[in-house]
């Protein structure tokens, strides 16, 4: 008969890595689904359309994907707000999703990027819309863009990266990305 030592048939002692790793799934889907919430709030949708459509309304420029993230801050907390960052990807570099298909001059890719670098649920396809919410194309936009008094915005949405900021809802109901997300988003710190 063979003696198997107590201590041998034990969960071994957790490692410094061991709770992140396990808990990664978890994270993941809170991560998901706080992202999500960010981009369906609809200036995030509405910035990110007239950003994508500067460079749509021209023929000559590469059409790219938009990659939304957040730059390092503290968590902001109920009425604060978030700081978010839009940037351009080329598109060369995902030829061969099939989301590429599903693309019109209507729309636009969108995807989302945790920070850390971590990619946050899929590439969609994006309809293009006003401030409003109301369906609009490329040009449309850059026009509401050209008018005079707006070429602060136009040349911002213009450049590869385009800052802005969403608040954070104070109380149920409020306008902005409700306070549970927040901590979703893992936040790194300034």
């Amino acid at each position: 008969m063979i003696s198997v030592p107590k201590h041998m048939l034990e969960d071994p002692p957790e490692q410094a890595g061991d709770r992140e790793g396990r808990g990664a799934g978890v994270a993941s889907a809170a991560a998901a689904a706080a992202w999500e919430a960010v981009a369906a709030l609809p200036l995030v949708r509405s910035t990110a359309s007239f950003f994508a459509a500067t460079r749509a309304a021209d023929p000559s420029a590469s059409q790219d994907v938009m990659v939304l993230t957040a730059p390092p801050q503290t968590a902001p907390g109920p009425g604060d707000r978030l700081r978010l960052e839009l940037r351009r990807a080329p598109r060369g570099q995902l030829a061969a999703r099939p989301e590429i298909g599903a693309l019109t001059a209507e729309a636009f890719l969108l995807t989302v990027e945790a920070p850390g670098g971590l990619p946050v649920g899929s590439i969609r396809v994006q309809q293009y819309v006003s401030q409003k919410g109301a369906p609009r194309t490329p040009a449309q936009l850059v026009d509401l863009l050209s008018k005079p008094g707006r070429e602060e915005l136009l040349g911002m949405y213009s450049e590869d990266t385009a800052e802005f900021t969403v608040p954070v809802a104070a109380a149920a109901g409020d306008e902005g990305l409700e306070l549970r997300h927040v901590a979703g988003l893992a936040l790194p710190t300034a």
